[in-house]
C-alpha cells in the first residue's frame, strides 16, 4: 500500500512558496503499474479574510453585497491545490497540467463568520486516449457538515499506456443559437492582480509576449476570473446548487465577453464566448442539488 502523505496548515499557504516547491521537487515520470501515493493538504480553522474577498470581487467585477460567490472558494484554496498537485510524489509535474473540467456542489452559501476545515486531496486517475486525467477533490466543512465541494479534473498530455474504459462523456454541445444573457468588456491589466490574490500566476495570464511564444494570440484571463462573473449573472436567471464546467479555450483580455444561456428541463445551460471566436470557451450547466453526494 502506498504511503499516505498529508500536509497540515493552520493558515493559507503561500502560493509563491507552493510553486517554488513544485518546481524544486518536480515529478516527471508516471508508471501506470504503480499506485499513486495518496496526497492531501488540510487547512484547519480557516476563515474568510474580508480584504482578500473584497479584492476578488473588485477584480472580477462582482456586485458588492451579494454574498460569497460559489466560485470564490476555488481561488481561496488554490495554494492547497498547488501543494497537492505539485508534490514530488504526484504522478507528473503540475507545470504540464491543464484543468479541463470542474464540478461544484454547494449545500449552502459560505458565511463570513464560518470557521472552516478545508481538505484538498488527489483522487482518481484515468488513462485516456491522449493522456492522463487526475481528479483533485476539495471539501469545505463547517460545524460538522460539508457545505462546499469540488472535483477538478486535470489533464496531462502524453502516452501512458492502454486507455481505461470510458465512464461516460461529460462534454457539452454548444448552444450558440440561444439568446444572449450577459455581455461585458474584459479590460487589460487584470491578470497580474488576479494572480496575486488567487495564486494562479502562470505568465500566460498577464504577459502577452510569453503567451504568444506559447502559441496564443495574447495573454488571457484565468478561468476563475471570468467564471465568477458569469455565475453571478446566471444566478439571476436560475438558482442552482450544482455546477458542471468544461473549459474549452482562452478568453482574451481586451475583448468582449458574451454569455448565452437557456433553461433546460433539468437545469440551466450556458456558454461563454470571447470576441472573434464562434466557439464557446467555457461551457456550463447549472442544476438544483438532488441531495445526493457529489460523485
Amino acid at each position: 500500500m502506498s504511503e499516505v502523505i498529508c500536509l497540515q496548515y493552520e493558515k493559507r499557504p503561500s502560493a509563491i512558496i507552493a510553486l517554488a516547491k513544485a518546481f524544486w521537487g518536480i515529478s516527471r515520470k508516471f508508471d501506470p503499474r504503480n499506485n499513486i501515493s495518496p496526497i492531501c493538504a488540510v487547512w484547519r480553522n480557516a476563515v474568510i479574510v474580508p480584504e482578500h474577498l473584497n479584492e476578488f470581487q473588485k477584480i472580477c467585477g462582482l456586485e458588492p453585497g451579494r454574498g460569497i460567490n460559489m466560485i470564490y472558494p476555488l481561488s481561496f484554496v488554490f495554494p492547497l491545490a498547488i501543494r497537492v498537485l505539485g508534490h514530488s510524489r504526484a504522478p507528473l509535474t503540475i507545470f504540464r497540467s491543464l484543468n479541463t473540467r470542474t464540478r461544484i456542489i454547494q449545500r449552502r452559501e459560505i458565511r463570513y463568520d464560518d470557521k472552516m476545515n478545508i481538505t484538498c486531496r488527489m483522487d482518481e486517475r484515468r488513462i485516456v486516449q491522449k493522456g492522463l486525467e487526475v481528479d483533485l477533490v476539495t471539501t469545505i466543512d463547517s460545524s460538522g457538515e460539508t457545505i462546499w465541494k469540488s472535483i477538478q479534473t486535470f489533464f496531462y498530455r502524453g502516452r501512458y499506456g492502454e486507455p481505461d474504459p470510458v465512464q461516460g462523456s461529460v462534454d457539452m454541445e454548444s448552444i450558440q443559437d440561444e439568446p444572449v444573457i450577459g455581455q461585458w468588456f474584459l479590460p487589460e491589466g487584470l491578470g497580474f492582480r488576479f494572480a496575486k490574490i488567487s495564486g494562479d500566476s502562470n505568465g500566460i495570464h498577464y504577459n502577452a509576449l510569453y503567451a504568444k511564444i506559447l502559441g496564443f494570440e495574447r495573454d488571457f484571463a484565468q478561468p476563475m476570473l471570468v467564471l465568477s462573473k458569469t455565475v453571478e449573472g446566471v444566478s439571476e436567471k436560475f438558482t442552482g446548487d450544482r455546477l458542471n464546467i468544461c473549459f474549452k479555450g482562452p478568453i482574451y483580455y481586451g475583448c468582449q465577453v458574451t454569455v448565452r444561456g437557456a433553461e433546460m428541463e433539468t437545469g440551466f445551460r450556458f456558454d461563454v464566448y470571447t470576441e472573434g471566436n464562434p466557439r464557446p470557451c467555457i461551457c456550463g450547466f447549472f442544476e438544483k442539488d438532488s441531495g445526493q453526494e457529489l460523485p
